[in-house]
């Protein structure tokens, strides 16, 4: 049964504000700088949508096996990950690794030819189902999550589950008005991603979507942002939030709990590939097979919780370790091309008009 959680030689730091296309706001990016050491260094620019402190224990022990690598590692919004790629591929401005944990986006530049394939040891033992025609490599598996304020167990059993979140909804003496936050899928790409691959999965999402309506529920961007409204009292409860966040910020704020939810817990992987126009392909290559090594995941395990994918890898937080808590309530979302449906224009209408429409209903 699932059971809830509780508890640099980086010089530059610069702030830019991106216009997410097609979306129609902005989106602070942070850019950071770890130079190299040794001549004649050779550049590595990564554009990621995974925050950088998550992402610095990979970094510095990156740079200090090459000590070489001029890199900059810059943090974007998981739209605009996949908007710089398609504007940079007749380029020279390409990066020369893409991250980010909007799979259907990464999968979507890999099929249409944006990535090239990596020939590396580590690659070639990539387990078959975490990776596409050695393109696309998922190297963290993280669940997706319910958090709260542990106050609420004051007022009410906390949800354990989508069920009894739904159940707690419809009480009318819920505790719950007005104090629910998730992600706004017209913002996010991932709280899209999550929206859509939830109401494929579950027969009762859209009766949850219409409960959260209901209860006047919050929306957010990303899930930092949601867990520092609910850290601060602006919401007591978090729905289809990213765990390794979650985690990491429980960790300094142990009035956060973390639940894996026991009927069904999706898993998100992060996707990294090599743009095919990337122009330091070498140094791109090395940083992939860095994700994928011993060394690098056992940093996952053991660092941050981004759950590392490798099966042989040791430590608190890996995808074994993860699958001994949750059991079966764990439904990674597959690595495949069916990833592309919840790109098609007329399903993602339909469903943002549906979502839309269930706020309106509550009105």
């Amino acid at each position: 049964m699932p059971q809830p959680w509780r508890n640099t030689p980086c010089v530059i730091i610069t702030l830019m504000l991106t216009t997410i296309l097609g979306m129609g706001q902005g989106q602070a990016s942070e850019r950071f700088h770890y130079p190299a050491r040794v001549e004649p260094s050779s550049p590595l620019e990564i554009d990621a949508a995974l925050d950088h402190n998550m992402a610095e224990p990979l970094l510095k022990a990156f740079t200090e096996k090459h000590p070489n690598i001029d890199l900059t590692y810059t943090n974007y919004n998981t739209f605009e990950v996949f908007n710089r790629a398609q504007q940079s591929h007749s380029s020279k401005t390409a990066a020369d690794v893409l991250i980010s944990s909007a799979m259907p986006w990464q999968m979507q530049l890999a099929n249409a030819g944006y990535a090239q394939p990596i020939d590396t040891p580590n690659a070639r033992q990539w387990p078959q189902w975490a990776q596409w025609r050695r393109e696309l490599f998922a190297f963290t598996f993280e669940p997706v999550v319910m958090v709260y304020r542990q106050d609420l167990s004051q007022q009410m059993p906390p949800p354990r589950s989508h069920d009894q979140l739904l159940t707690a909804l419809n009480s009318p003496q819920t505790q719950l008005k007005g104090q629910v936050i998730t992600y706004d899928p017209h913002v996010s790409a991932f709280g899209l991603m999550l929206g859509m691959h939830d109401a494929r999965f579950s027969p009762q999402f859209w009766a949850l979507a219409n409960a959260l309506s209901q209860a006047r529920f919050q929306e957010g961007g990303t899930t930092n942002e949601m867990i520092q409204k609910i850290i601060e009292g602006q919401a007591r409860l978090g729905y289809n939030l990213l765990g390794s966040y979650a985690i990491q910020a429980a960790k300094q704020h142990p009035e956060l709990i973390v639940q894996v939810p026991e009927d069904y817990a999706l898993v998100v992987t992060r996707l990294a590939l090599q743009p095919r126009n990337a122009p330091h392909p070498k140094a791109g290559r090395l940083f992939i097979d860095f994700l994928l090594s011993d060394q690098g995941q056992s940093l996952m395990a053991t660092q941050t919780p981004l759950f590392a994918l490798k099966h042989s890898i040791q430590g608190p937080w890996t995808a074994q370790s993860l699958k001994s808590k949750a059991g079966t309530a764990l439904h990674p979302i597959p690595i495949d091309t069916g990833l592309l449906t919840i790109l098609d224009p007329l399903k993602r209408r339909t469903f943002l008009r549906r979502w839309d429409q269930t706020r309106t209903d509550s009105k």
